[in-house]
């Protein structure tokens, strides 16, 4: 017993070091990289943060004139392009510029999904949900390309110019266009002013009528269908976790949980702790969303390293990991839950002995915190 709670200690440790004012080992590898501008390199990364997270309306605040800014896509596209750019991993390999010249160049290697493998896997390449499931797949493959990006410098350092990243990924996504669109047949999101009076136009314009999703003209501001399959991007999907100080609240004066705060660099964060440790919680805010996304993607690389059975599903914006047989933690299973929006984490861990069920009253705390929503078996 004390070895699986000193277990949940010491992971809980490791959670909690992401709120210790320091950067993740890899970005402090870059900043200590002779060929590499800092700066240039915070750039690449919010304009990568705007692109995974799909927010192409504000993805002009980090490159001029994106190529990702205009895209027009019917709503099934963008359902599975959507799974697609939200897989896409990158890693700054070089970064330099000259504020004074105000130009400036960042080498990126860029990882991301074998779309043509997937096609290959699936029985029927356009139906929307197998697509999106085979990409989501955590054995689905993936390739990697490096890529150069011109960087300029106004104030501050933008993206001068995405095609390169535009043409890498988006010419691997227009095979599976074409598959929705149904191979040979029309594109129906062509304009039907054109209205020749053929039946071939008159064909194109039905189909468009009955396929097309109103709301697709503004896909930044749509909720999106919340599914456990579907990563959802913080900017759109509402926030439903409760306010900072309830969460205080419930947590210390109701469960009777112990409290820590410290507050670092643009980061207020809160440890809330019961007495045996099998049960612990770690609330911040962030004043950059870029650090916010940082932070979450450093802990989702926590989990991973846990040497045990992991399954992962996402509901709303709460990533749920279960974690089982751990052997480094005398074979016992983690709960956990990460809630993440722009600006905000939520943590929730439960720790159980090796073939127990989580206590049905940490799940509770769980539902009510607004964490996750556990099913009725």
């Amino acid at each position: 017993m004390k070895k699986r709670f000193m277990g949940m200690a010491a992971f809980m440790l490791s959670a909690a070091l992401l709120f210790s004012g320091c950067s993740s080992d890899k970005k402090n590898d870059k900043d200590d990289s002779s060929d590499m501008n800092e700066e240039i390199v915070e750039a690449v990364d919010g304009y990568f943060k705007q692109l995974t997270n799909m927010s192409l309306s504000k993805i002009g605040k980090y490159a001029e004139e994106s190529s990702f800014a205009d895209l027009d896509l019917k709503s099934d596209e963008f359902d599975v392009l959507n799974a697609y750019i939200e897989k896409v991993e990158y890693e700054v390999t070089a970064a330099e510029g000259k504020e004074k010249k105000g130009t400036g160049t960042a080498t990126v290697e860029i990882t991301f999904v074998d779309l043509d493998k997937i096609l290959d896997s699936v029985d029927d390449s356009s139906d929307v949900d197998e697509l999106v499931e085979a990409i989501n797949n955590k054995k689905a493959k993936t390739k990697s390309e490096e890529i150069e990006l011109d960087m300029s410098y106004d104030d501050k350092w933008i993206v001068a110019d995405d095609a390169p990243v535009y043409d890498l990924l988006m010419d691997s996504f227009e095979d599976v266009s074409d598959a929705l669109k149904g191979g040979d047949e029309p594109d129906v999101t062509t304009s039907t002013d054109e209205t020749s009076g053929t039946e071939e136009t008159s064909g194109t314009t039905t189909e468009a009528t009955t396929t097309e999703d109103p709301t697709s003209a503004s896909t930044d501001d749509t909720e999106p269908v919340e599914t456990n399959e579907t990563k959802p991007a913080p900017a759109i999907v509402d926030r439903h976790i409760l306010p900072a100080d309830q969460i205080k609240d419930y947590l210390t004066n109701q469960i009777g949980m112990a409290v820590e705060e410290e507050s670092s660099n643009g980061m207020t964060a809160y440890e809330f702790t019961n007495a045996p440790d099998d049960l612990s919680f770690i609330y911040a805010e962030f004043d950059d969303p870029s650090m916010c996304q940082l932070y979450f993607e450093q802990f989702c690389e926590n989990v991973t390293q846990l040497d045990g059975i992991m399954e992962d599903e996402w509901q709303g914006n709460t990533h749920h990991f279960i974690v089982k047989d751990i052997q480094s933690m005398g074979g016992c299973t983690l709960d956990l839950y990460l809630y993440r929006d722009e600006n905000a984490l939520l943590f929730g861990g439960i720790s159980s002995e090796k073939g127990a069920d989580a206590p049905i009253e940490y799940l509770e705390i769980i539902e009510y915190l607004g964490l996750y929503d556990i099913p009725v078996v």
